[in-house]
């Protein structure tokens, strides 16, 4: 995936918002939230996977702005303070005039996620939703955006009206609720997000 995106990235407009994230980003359909636009997500990749590829961007110089979605995959490798210090080193790698939204990471239903999953819960999530949250009020380019409230059933589990029946990837539905929401976001033109 990564080569595909270095033939593509020389070809995206300037003035785009890139997607940058795992498997639930590469479901998403970027162009139904704005336009131009890109969808560098790639499955099963983590923080770690997102640093090491963020260097064959060179279309991020010229982004109007970047969303990040990843991490879910990072709980099965590396702790929250692991994590963390990962989503400083991207916000760190992104030049400070390229405005950056993370997207929080979105709750599990664990009525369904498989026994992989088995030690990752919404408890440990929303630590690390809440400290990344915190991380974006520390730079002046970033910021955040949590959807997960809209999501969850009425145990705080992702709805399975929300996802395709594995208790983390979203359906179309669940998209459409991360797609509006994107598109308030980005509509709103807040102070971190230039024409």
């Amino acid at each position: 995936m990564l080569a595909y995106h270095s033939r593509m990235d020389g070809n995206i407009p300037k003035g785009s918002i890139i997607f940058i994230g795992d498997s639930i980003t590469q479901s998403l359909c970027v162009s139904a939230i704005t336009s131009p636009s890109v969808n560098y997500g790639i499955g099963n990749d983590t923080t770690f996977g997102v640093l090491q590829r963020l260097p064959v961007y060179k279309s991020i110089t010229n982004a109007k702005a970047v969303i990040i979605a990843i991490g879910i995959n990072d709980f099965l490798f590396r702790s929250n303070t692991e994590i963390l210090k990962n989503y400083k080193l991207i916000i760190e790698q992104i030049p400070k005039k390229i405005p950056i939204i993370f997207s929080a990471v979105l709750p599990l239903d664990k009525k369904v996620t498989t026994k992989k999953w088995e030690g990752i819960n919404n408890s440990r999530i929303k630590k690390l939703n809440s400290k990344l949250k915190d991380l974006t009020t520390q730079f002046n380019n970033t910021s955040f955006i949590d959807i997960g409230s809209l999501l969850i059933d009425e145990e705080g589990n992702l709805s399975d009206k929300y996802h395709i029946r594995d208790g983390i990837h979203l359906n179309s539905k669940g998209n459409d609720i991360w797609i509006q929401k994107l598109k308030i976001l980005l509509k709103l033109d807040s102070p971190k997000i230039k024409n």
